[in-house]
């Protein structure tokens, strides 16, 4: 027989004692006092999608926003989120003393709904539903419900003071969920695509020009020395204020070579 299998036995034994244990102790014997139990629903509205939050109810990902969650896994023992009947331990709390011992009987990623029942032995059973469903965009509703029960007539105190206090301990779920949910959102996405700025509508239009098609002029005193022939490169339309040439100096010997070419040429066309 695998691991596997007698693992997944030994969770299903566990889950049966849990809720066995649960059942004995709704109906007490004869004389015996009364064990309390009570009932109690919170609701929460939260920011984001409806799926992203009920990932965060599971037995590993609670630890992401409460506080000291930290679970140790019995079944499965790599501890996956999804596992129905998986089965952990945690310190026990609630105003109980010693360890908790819990099984997650339901993980519907569908419904968004997860159950777990929770056994201090001889102190409290609890049973545990979360659902979330979305209400609008971006937002969801997680409804919380716990019922909790005395084991002993010694935790009937701490069954009381659990109802006592169930107004802080939602106020508490509210805060912790929202302040994780705020560093989440604040945090830089690694693959954001950046928005571009919209298309320019104008057109645009390139005027292509043939080198030394442009006529040359000759460079002003008044900016430069010796002789220097200015070649126009380009010039911009109205009401545009751009234009660019290049100044080239001619030294003497080319100045004379270029006198005598047009001397010969002119000889030539006479």
């Amino acid at each position: 027989m695998s691991r596997a299998i007698r693992h997944g036995i030994a969770a299903a034994a566990l889950a049966c004692a849990l809720t066995c244990a649960l059942a004995c102790a709704l109906v007490p014997a004869a004389g015996a006092q009364t064990l309390h139990h009570v009932r109690r629903r919170m609701t929460l509205e939260l920011a984001g999608s409806a799926d992203s939050l009920f990932v965060l109810f599971g037995p590993r990902r609670e630890g992401e926003w409460a506080r000291g969650w930290n679970p140790r896994f019995i079944y499965p023992a790599d501890g996956r989120q999804v596992a129905e009947g998986a089965v952990f331990t945690t310190p026990a709390g609630h105003h109980d003393r010693g360890l908790a011992y819990w099984v997650m009987n339901e993980y519907d990623v569908v419904a968004r709904r997860v159950r777990y029942v929770c056994v201090v032995p001889e102190a409290t059973a609890m049973q545990l539903e979360i659902t979330v469903t979305p209400t609008a965009r971006s937002m969801a509703r997680v409804e919380v419900t716990y019922t909790y029960t005395a084991l002993a007539e010694t935790a009937n105190a701490s069954v009381d003071a659990f109802a006592a206090g169930f107004a802080s301990l939602r106020a508490h779920w509210q805060r912790a969920l929202g302040d994780y949910l705020a560093r989440r959102a604040a945090r830089p996405r690694p693959h954001a695509r950046r928005e571009l700025p919209p298309a320019s509508t104008t057109e645009n239009h390139m005027e292509i020009k043939r080198a030394g098609s442009q006529p040359s002029a000759r460079g002003t005193t008044d900016w430069f020395t010796g002789t220097v022939r200015i070649d126009p490169l380009f010039g911009a339309p109205a009401p545009a204020r751009a234009a660019g040439a290049a100044a080239v100096r001619l030294f003497r010997a080319q100045w004379c070579a270029n006198r005598e070419h047009h001397r010969i040429q002119g000889a030539v066309e006479a």
